[in-house]
């Protein structure tokens, strides 16, 4: 794949990226208007350079011992989303939502998950809250009690 331009020269890289990725859903009814949901997902992913090319006018590649500047990828992303939902009235909702989220970029490829899973959460954690109202209002049975 693509890693750089390098003056005139376009650098490519063999390279194997590996993911992994783990999401856990679930979603319970409180009643048929009430719901409660819940989202958690990890994901991994990491390539490492092990040759660099140079693109050629005529498409080829071949090889380039000069480059060195470090292009691997180490990402790590965390998602974790709970929800609360009450339809009240036709159309109309109220909603409660916790997210928890972190990511993780770096050009160190760590190939242990437990240490990924780590770092993620040791890096810029951020927490949500947010809370929503829609309300539908029936403009013809408004019009109607006039």
């Amino acid at each position: 794949g693509w890693v750089a331009f390098d003056n005139t020269d376009i650098v490519f890289g063999e390279r194997n990226r590996e993911i992994l990725q783990n999401d856990f859903v679930g979603k319970y009814s409180l009643t048929n208007k009430m719901t409660i949901n819940l989202t958690a997902r990890y994901y991994w992913s990491y390539s490492k350079n092990h040759e660099f090319f140079t693109l050629q006018n005529d498409g080829y590649l071949i090889p380039n011992t000069g480059y060195s500047l470090n292009k691997d990828r180490n990402f790590n992303s965390w998602n974790f989303d709970l929800s609360y939902s009450w339809w009240f009235a036709p159309g109309s909702e109220f909603s409660i939502l916790y997210r928890n989220y972190a990511l993780e970029s770096t050009n160190l490829v760590e190939k242990n998950i437990h240490s990924n899973f780590t770092n993620v959460f040791n890096g810029n954690l951020t927490n949500i809250i947010s809370i929503s109202l829609r309300y539908f209002i029936d403009y013809n049975s408004l019009k109607s009690k006039h």
